[in-house]
């Protein structure tokens, strides 16, 4: 399945979880390059951002050695999903391993904090239980 195709596009906007459980196959077994072409064509087949998509599109680009497009994927995922913890965490190390550790501990100190209030009795955390897959149905 070329990702490129038109069929495929197809496919995606008809099987977007299976579509995302494959780019993430790809991505754990070091085809972060090729994963990163699935997970643009499920950002352009969905319309709407999705924080989960935005993650692994993050991850596949800092794994590409794309510093600066996975940032603004962790920064948009963070944007989409005031309480994506993974975000946060992936962004703090980017920016730790840039030397900018001010930024990293402000971020790595709001991941704790979203971790610690996920693990409270309260309702309204809850609601917000850690996705590993795009949030919406498509």
């Amino acid at each position: 399945m070329d990702p490129t195709e038109h069929h495929t596009r197809d496919f995606v906007q008809d099987f977007p979880y299976l579509v995302f459980d494959i780019a993430s196959e790809l991505f754990k077994r070091d085809q972060a390059a090729f994963a990163a072409k699935y997970v643009e064509v499920l950002r352009e087949a969905t319309g709407e951002p999705d924080a989960a998509i935005l993650l692994l599109q993050g991850r596949c680009y800092l794994a590409s050695g794309q510093q600066s497009a996975a940032e603004e994927c962790f920064l948009h995922a963070i944007r989409v999903d005031p309480y994506d913890i993974e975000s946060r965490v992936e962004l703090a190390n980017l920016y730790e391993q840039a030397s900018e550790g001010e930024e990293a501990l402000i971020l790595a100190a709001e991941a704790l904090a979203l971790r610690s209030a996920r693990y409270q009795p309260r309702d309204e955390s809850a609601s917000h239980q850690q996705r590993r897959r795009p949030a919406r149905a498509l």
